[in-house]
């Protein structure tokens, strides 16, 4: 004998829209399962070649800036009579910047693309460097500088980093984002031999101010490796 309370149970739109619902995930999860075969069937080529190098440049850039703000902090406190919350906030506001940058990269990418965000990250890390270079002589400056700079870097490095992990096959992946953070240290070898080239420690002479260009030049690259 039927059961008329499980027909109508069976028969209900709410059994109809949960049936519905884990039919659309399945085929998500089928969808999701396919393009990793793919990925783990695929070799490294031009495309994840360029993707890379991108991410590799953009690193030592990063390593670069954040010694030059550790190099220049000493040069700078004594004639500027910089006090110790003046220097914490000096060191600390790139990193203060990266924080709010990482929250915004994920809407940007998700919405834009991780590229789209990349990009927009790297404009703006460009602007907080050229800031920083003409508006040199006060130190609310030198801070906003840093700020902006670390709010583009935010945006940046998760984007870049993401892009890699979602084309790069997993066997790799771990590999190859590992050996590029090794870069950031290149970044800041390259940082201190420049700075004792021009011998960038002595406020007197002004070098100190290459540092600030050199710095410019660097984030500005990142807009360049962008566009690849």
């Amino acid at each position: 004998m039927i059961d008329k309370n499980e027909v109508y149970y069976n028969l209900s739109p709410t059994r109809s829209r949960l049936s519905q619902s884990e039919l659309n995930t399945s085929r998500m999860l089928r969808e999701d399962n396919f393009l990793d075969q793919i990925l783990e069937s695929s070799y490294i080529e031009w495309e994840h070649v360029k993707v890379i190098i991108t991410l590799i440049l953009y690193v030592t850039g990063e390593g670069f800036v954040m010694i030059g703000i550790s190099l220049l902090i000493p040069v700078i406190s004594t004639p500027w009579r910089m006090s110790d919350v003046e220097k914490g906030l000096t060191g600390g506001s790139v990193f203060f910047g990266f924080t709010f940058g990482a929250l915004v990269a994920g809407l940007l990418s998700d919405k834009h693309g991780r590229r789209f965000a990349f990009r927009i990250g790297s404009l703006i890390s460009t602007i907080g460097a050229l800031f920083g270079y003409f508006f040199y002589d006060r130190i609310d400056y030198f801070i906003l500088s840093n700020t902006i700079i670390g709010f583009g870097i935010g945006i940046s490095i998760p984007s870049i980093i993401s892009l890699v992990s979602e084309i790069t096959n997993t066997s790799v992946r771990s590999y190859i984002i590992g050996w590029v953070w090794n870069f950031f240290v290149v970044g800041e070898v390259i940082g201190c031999l420049i700075a004792m080239k021009y011998q960038m420690y002595f406020y007197e002479n002004f070098n100190w101010r290459k540092l600030l260009l050199f710095r410019s030049l660097m984030v500005m690259r990142f807009i360049i490796f962008s566009l690849f």
